[in-house]
């Protein structure tokens, strides 16, 4: 079974929007389709501002290789006229985690959840003709070493603070993990030229085998791009 959209909407905050957001999910999903096995995931999308990306209006976890969630807020500022790009964007990032989940899972340490994440981010870039999503390249030099050095003492840990990597909650630079993410997996990429629909499965070990130096360096062909 492919995957299913189940709309949230008793309260009827999305009846206005929902046939677009009902059409967005059928393309979307075709062209997601087309590049990675998507089955058996319910897609559940439900109106809640405070879960949105503030920059795009759209916001989405998964926990399982079954399950997805998406916030959307119909009265952002961006939802007229860039809610199809910003939720296909959502869409496949996290049904590439849904596909990454099955094997080897999303990941327990920090290093596991960096490519995790890293390589969502270059499914979006793929799905979405070139465009990096602005989360995935958002750190200027200084903070790329501070996440570096931060990221040589934690890779490992059995335990890791998820929203000071991810979210900017404490005292990394907001989205640190998946600009990290995003400059390890163009390493890979660019070395043995792959792209990321075809890499759900690889370890997470496989991609470090270049040195931090080189990390952030892969990424000067892309800048510029989205």
């Amino acid at each position: 079974m492919p995957a299913q959209l189940h709309l949230l909407n008793s309260a009827n905050q999305l009846s206005h929007v929902k046939r677009k957001i009902e059409s967005t999910f059928v393309q979307g999903l075709a062209s997601i389709e087309a590049l990675i096995k998507v089955s058996n995931v319910d897609v559940v999308v439900y109106r809640d501002s405070r879960l949105v990306i503030p920059e795009t209006g759209v916001g989405g976890y998964s926990l399982s290789h079954d399950r997805v969630f998406i916030a959307v807020d119909p009265e952002h500022f961006s939802f007229d006229e860039h809610f199809e790009r910003n939720f296909i964007s959502i869409l496949g990032h996290e049904l590439h985690h849904c596909a990454r989940w099955m094997v080897p899972g999303y990941g327990a340490t920090l290093k596991e959840a960096i490519v995790s994440e890293g390589l969502a981010c270059h499914f979006e870039t793929e799905l979405c003709d070139g465009t990096v999503p602005f989360y995935a390249q958002c750190l200027d030099n200084q903070e790329q070493i501070q996440v570096l050095t931060e990221f040589e003492n934690a890779r490992n840990a059995p335990t890791y603070d998820h929203a000071a990597w991810f979210y900017g909650s404490g005292y990394l630079p907001r989205q640190a993990g998946y600009s990290l993410g995003f400059a390890i997996v163009a390493t890979y990429i660019a070395v043995h030229g792959f792209p990321a629909s075809t890499l759900t499965n690889l370890p997470a070990d496989e991609f470090f085998t270049t040195p931090p130096n080189k990390w952030f360096k892969s990424l000067a062909p892309l800048t510029g791009t989205g």
